[in-house]
């Protein structure tokens, strides 16, 4: 059975996706890099996987204060709301993995500010770590879960199909 690593997965424009990752055939081949995009809508449950990520965005990128999240768990609203996650890439070794996302801050102008994290280690225990590391982990993994299951084929519903006819 073959092993595959998600390294990247974004949201598109018009409901597109794209992932890349590495594929492992078994222990005795080399992985394969994968890059794949894919126009079938997403599920609900894989942009509330990457909408999870928008707090992070915030926080990482400095435009929301450490100090202002009490319970990251449940953030405040407001300071997330004009944050949207589009992608994140996973970057490092096993021993230094670590994670970049790729995020638009809705200004007051209506106009779109991109920008991207800089690398968050999940390993970083210096006094400069991130302090949701382990949330941000745990967020991470639940959007590759989700991805995984897109590429199984958990689209969104066909809207057509809940038609009375």
């Amino acid at each position: 059975m073959s092993k595959i690593t998600i390294t990247k997965g974004k949201l598109l424009k018009g409901d597109k996706i794209e992932v890349e990752y590495t594929k492992q055939e078994n222990s005795a081949s080399k992985p394969a890099k994968c890059s794949e995009e894919h126009v079938d809508p997403p599920h609900d449950d894989l942009k509330t996987a990457f909408a999870a990520l928008a707090i992070h965005a915030a926080l990482l990128g400095e435009f929301v204060a450490i100090s202002a999240v009490k319970d990251i768990s449940k953030p405040d609203a407001k300071h997330s709301k004009d944050f949207t996650v589009t992608g994140f890439t996973i970057t490092g070794g096993d021993d230094d993995e670590g994670v970049i996302l790729t995020a638009h801050k809705t200004l007051r102008s209506g106009k779109s500010l991109g920008f991207n994290t800089p690398i968050i280690r999940f390993e970083d225990e210096s006094n400069t770590a991130y302090p949701f590391m382990e949330q941000l982990e745990t967020a991470i993994n639940e959007c590759k879960d989700q991805l995984r299951e897109y590429l199984n084929g958990k689209y969104a519903p066909d809207p057509q199909q809940k038609l009375d006819l």
